[in-house]
């Protein structure tokens, strides 16, 4: 990392951090890196380091918020969460997607702190109105997760994605922005 980190979104054991150029590397070894999470997220073919580093050097789209999960403590890049596909300003929806690349990391809370902070982010600085995302239906231990920071079960998707040899179902879920105020016991402003 650089020698002078910008913190954007600080938690208590992690932060989120927009990613520069000089984060190339980082972000090439935790895409590539063979792991639970990397096969959870459906990648199957390596992403090349030129890949990464011209994604890095593009202008940030306005539709699309993307973080780096790091460590408080060691300021170690264990992951991504990501906002995507904010196109309408009347419909304020937003993709949810998030991956921790180390399986050092998968317990500990680092994911559920670093799902929060982008969900405060989402409704309270983008007032977005709506947070959804897919998840495999095997993923047991992410759905668990999403259901405790507020999201629901709307509905599956039959065999949407082949992964190791066989049709996966995805789950979709979501969160409102109402649903979160109300358990967080904020007003809807």
């Amino acid at each position: 990392m650089s020698s002078r980190i910008v913190k954007y979104i600080e938690g208590n054991n992690v932060y989120l951090k927009i990613p520069a150029v000089e984060d190339a590397e980082l972000l090439y070894e935790g895409l590539n890196q063979e792991s639970e999470s990397t096969r959870l997220r459906g990648r199957q073919t390596p992403v090349s380091f030129s890949s990464v580093e011209h994604a890095l050097q593009q202008p940030s789209r306005q539709d699309t918020y993307a973080f780096f999960i790091c460590l408080q403590e060691t300021d170690e890049m264990i992951g991504e969460v990501s906002l995507l596909g904010m196109e309408s300003a009347m419909n304020r929806c937003a993709e949810f997607q998030i991956s921790i690349h180390k399986s050092q990391y998968f317990s500990g809370g680092f994911g559920t702190e670093a799902s929060e902070l982008a969900i405060e982010f989402a409704f309270g600085k983008l007032n977005l109105n709506r947070i959804q995302l897919e998840v495999f239906s095997t993923n047991t231990r992410a759905i668990a997760v999403y259901e405790k920071l507020g999201f629901v079960k709307e509905g599956l998707k039959r065999q949407a994605y082949y992964l190791d040899f066989e049709y996966k179902d995805l789950v979709m879920m979501s969160l409102l922005r109402e649903d979160y105020l109300k358990k967080h016991n904020m007003a809807n402003t």
